[in-house]
């Protein structure tokens, strides 16, 4: 039995769910999720302030090009309070549907709007739109340029382009070492 699902969209079988190959799929996007995390808050030399503040974790959604959710993750550390880590979720799908909505934009931050609560932190890659929020909405973006580009949905350039001079600081994430000085 299958889902109803949009064409050309990947839905799991019963057969599928029944292989728990798909599970160690999902924990292992889960683990480098983590990692990049780790290591972007690291390299952003803002750690004991981001802890202070309680941003240390977050929610990444992938959608379609329509903005509606693949899939989500939460990373991290969030916070206790119920309401800030569910508002963290609720702008993470927001981003990126606002990403859709706008399809001349390649990222959130171009329809940001702080006034609104709009903020930036979702990117357009080429088949998918990668989200994170949980982090000040630079890093969001950074983040969801790195998943990107380490799903293969985004190039090298893109990624460099959109996350501005110090793009070398954030991208040997990505490859696991860090640029030669």
């Amino acid at each position: 039995m299958r889902a109803e699902h949009k064409e050309g969209s990947k839905m799991l079988t019963e057969d599928d769910i029944r292989n728990e190959n798909w599970m160690g799929s999902v924990q292992s996007l889960r683990n480098v999720a983590n990692t990049f995390l780790e290591e972007l808050i690291d390299a952003s030399g803002k750690r004991e302030e981001l802890e202070r503040k309680g941003l240390i974790g977050g929610y990444f959604a992938v959608t379609d090009k329509e903005g509606q959710p693949i899939y989500t993750l939460q990373l991290g550390a969030l916070p206790v309070e119920l309401d800030r880590s569910q508002g963290r979720f609720e702008k993470a799908v927001e981003k990126a549907f606002r990403l859709a909505q706008n399809p001349g934009h390649t990222t959130s931050m171009e329809s940001a709007n702080h006034q609104y609560e709009r903020y930036g932190g979702a990117v357009r890659g080429v088949e998918y739109l990668h989200s994170f929020s949980g982090l000040p909405e630079k890093l969001d973006e950074i983040f969801s340029c790195l998943m990107a580009y380490r799903a293969r949905d985004m190039a090298y350039e893109t990624a460099a382009r959109i996350i501005g001079d110090d793009y070398q600081k954030y991208l040997w994430i990505v490859h696991g070492r860090q640029p030669v000085k």
